[in-house]
């Protein structure tokens, strides 16, 4: 099993590797090249000083041009023409070129143009001239002024760098010192404000894998913290809705699981110890509860098979007037002893691709919750499809108590119930709405339910015509 690490070690072990590596970085330029940086960005200045004399030259601007230059105490310059010079050497304390006699300055002149007119001398060795400096840097340029050859030589010198590289070394112990320390704080802080709230929603989390929904509210400065509490927060209340509503169909189901198994066991004892009982009626009855609760089995299957999203779809085609009027059949005398009015109608001939015994399901369901949520003296359910242009509205309508504004967008959710008193049905499983909206998503079908609190209820499908 691959070794686990906690995130505050890990954190940690970041901050201080990624903070030790940047000092050594630091270090290794700051000590081994801190010299040739030096140099680079001296050699980079004199090319420029050179560049701007050269064009101060051609714009009559030259003069202007050495007191900027001669303000600085690292350069210092000197033109000539014909082995004369034609300015000074600015204010520099250590001018190599006040040291450069006629025979050096012609050997540069040539070098210069045997170079393509410009050249570097890098610790150019002024020792015969009486300078005992080595770390000295001249560029010179041949540029060509109204036919005459001007050599231009500007001249610095690198300061010794030794000493700063020793104090560097010196300080780079209490400068690794502090910066750990400071690492280690960063990571404590960062234990505080993120690590910390995570481990104590893990715990949170821990509960709720007990069946305890009651978690505290973990509250910290890191948004994203706070965004990942918060969700866990939702998924506990959803879980313990989804749980209790569980519990509530396990108990349901068991009541219409009890009742036909009761009558069944019931009618089949009263025959077998009653010959006269055995009555083509009391068969019927305990083939129809037998009947019942295959189809009860099969709404469970269906409903456990759409959230594992397996539900089996057959299409093919339908005759909307055909399936309005046996829909209609299986409802229509039942309905009326039970005083309900019931009323019917199909004002399309046209044929859509479906899934027939899918959509009757639908329709099923549909019907039975206009029954069960109406109590009212004159009760009333329509069934209808008509013709929306290129689609068939096909809906269920009632009179009945209506669903309240809070429950209206919750009602195709798994296990929830408007009415927490369980009635039983005289079709269909009592499975719920969530079974209908796995169908009608996996037919494609789109559907709605307009409601208004004691008044009216419509569910609402629409499929493409042939």
């Amino acid at each position: 099993m691959k070794k686990q690490y906690s995130i505050n070690r890990i954190v940690t072990a970041t901050l201080v590797l990624a903070i030790t590596l940047s000092l050594v970085v630091i270090y290794i330029f700051q000590v081994f090249f801190i010299d040739d940086f030096y140099k680079a960005n001296k050699i980079k200045e004199m090319n420029e000083i050179t560049e701007n004399i050269k064009n101060s030259i051609y714009n009559n601007t030259l003069v202007e041009t050495l007191k900027d230059v001669s303000v600085s105490n690292e350069f210092c310059i000197r033109i000539d023409t014909n082995s004369h010079a034609l300015t000074g050497y600015g204010e520099n304390n250590v001018c190599a070129l006040k040291y450069l006699n006629d025979v050096q300055i012609n050997i540069m002149y040539r070098e210069t143009a045997d170079n393509g007119g410009s050249k570097l001398y890098e610790n150019y060795n002024f020792k015969q001239s009486g300078i005992n400096k080595n770390d000295i840097f001249i560029k010179t340029q041949i540029i060509d002024y109204f036919g005459t050859d001007m050599l231009i030589m500007v001249s610095s010198f690198a300061q010794p760098l030794t000493p700063m590289i020793k104090t560097i070394e010196s300080q780079f112990i209490f400068i690794v010192i502090v910066t750990v320390l400071i690492t280690l704080l960063i990571a404590y802080l960062l234990s505080k404000i993120i690590i910390k709230p995570i481990v104590d929603m893990n715990n949170e989390a821990m509960k709720i894998v007990e069946g305890k929904y009651d978690s505290s509210n973990i509250k910290t400065s890191a948004k994203e913290v706070n965004d990942l509490n918060e969700t866990l927060n939702k998924a506990q209340e959803l879980i313990k809705v989804s749980d209790k509503a569980r519990k509530e169909l396990l108990s349901n189901v068991s009541h219409d699981l009890r009742t036909p198994l009761t009558m069944i066991a019931g009618y089949g004892e009263m025959m077998k110890d009653f010959k006269d009982e055995v009555t083509d009626e009391n068969l019927d009855v305990i083939i129809n509860e037998a009947h019942r609760l295959s189809d009860l089995v099969n709404d469970l299957l269906d409903l456990s098979k759409s959230e594992l999203g397996e539900l089996n779809l057959n299409l093919e085609e339908v005759d909307i007037d055909k399936l309005i009027d046996e829909v209609a059949k299986q409802y229509e005398g039942y309905l009326k002893q039970q005083n309900i009015s019931f009323i019917y109608s199909s004002k399309t001939n046209a044929k859509v691709i479906t899934d027939k015994k899918r959509l009757i399901q639908v329709l099923y369901n549909f019907i039975n919750n206009a029954m069960n949520y109406n109590d009212k003296d004159e009760r009333i359910i329509k069934l209808q499809a008509e013709d929306k242009d290129e689609m068939i509205e096909i809906s269920v309508y009632d009179n009945g108590n209506g669903i309240s504004k809070e429950d209206i967008d919750k009602i195709w959710d798994r296990y929830y119930k408007v009415d927490k008193e369980h009635k039983r049905q005289m079709n269909g499983s009592g499975i719920g709405l969530s079974l209908c909206k796995a169908i009608l998503d996996g037919l494609k079908i789109e559907h709605k339910v307009e409601s208004k609190e004691g008044e009216y209820t419509r569910f609402k499908i629409y499929l493409k015509k042939l």
